[in-house]
């Protein structure tokens, strides 16, 4: 969860959690299986105020999906930002333009909020493996060797194989904000069910168990033994 706007308590069943606030990001590995509650953080909800996240779901291969469950708060002064002529890179995870995101990731990825101001443009390389996602999380932006236009909301995807990418703002009046998002396929079959994500459907009705047993552990009441 990537907070822009706001703050988000959370609470779970490994004795993670903590507050987010405005340039925060919270990194939770379900893995093995782990419940958790999110909810305003006090002062926000007495005060109120703006409120803008993000949340994407990163699926983990069948090798790990068993692992232990772990929770990374990762605060605004941790995250590595690179300024370049008219642009600026907030590298969450994995390697971009010479830095490392502090996100400890299973799988390679790489997650970056990328500013253009107007008439910007920036050029990098990402692994040729990867597939690529770029959402316009705000303006217009053009990408892409023979520039394609994406309006704000929309994401482009690019298959593996695209090695560098070409991004650069579609307006000359304001400023273009991106989400790139961006990893090696695992390459596995895929089942889900409201919150689980497994490989075979068998395997989804073993999650459920393991829900409803409570095998996933419990959450203990903020302020309590």
């Amino acid at each position: 969860t990537i907070a822009y706007k706001g703050k988000v308590a959370h609470h779970d069943s490994s004795g993670g959690g903590g507050v987010i606030c405005e340039g925060d990001v919270q990194w939770m590995t379900a893995a093995s299986g782990i419940l958790h509650k999110e909810f305003h953080e006090e002062s926000y909800s007495k005060n109120g105020g703006d409120f803008q996240m993000v949340q994407l779901w990163v699926n983990l291969p069948a090798a790990l999906k068993r692992a232990t469950p772990r929770y990374q708060a990762i605060t605004a002064d941790q995250i590595p930002v690179v300024d370049g002529d008219k642009w600026r890179a907030v590298v969450i995870a994995g390697q971009l333009l010479g830095v490392n995101g502090p996100a400890n990731t299973h799988t390679p990825i790489c997650y970056a909020h990328i500013t253009l101001e107007p008439t910007a443009s920036l050029e990098f390389d990402l692994p040729a493996d990867y597939q690529i996602g770029l959402y316009v999380f705000l303006g217009h932006g053009l990408f892409g060797a023979n520039p394609k236009s994406v309006r704000e909301h929309q994401m482009a995807v690019f298959e593996p194989s695209l090695g560098t990418v070409h991004i650069s703002s579609g307006s000359s009046h304001s400023e273009t904000e991106i989400l790139l998002m961006a990893g090696r396929p695992l390459a596995e079959p895929v089942a889900r069910h409201g919150p689980f994500v497994m490989n075979s459907h068998a395997e989804i009705i073993e999650a459920i168990e393991d829900y409803e047993t409570g095998r996933m552990g419990i959450i203990v009441p903020t302020g309590t033994a």
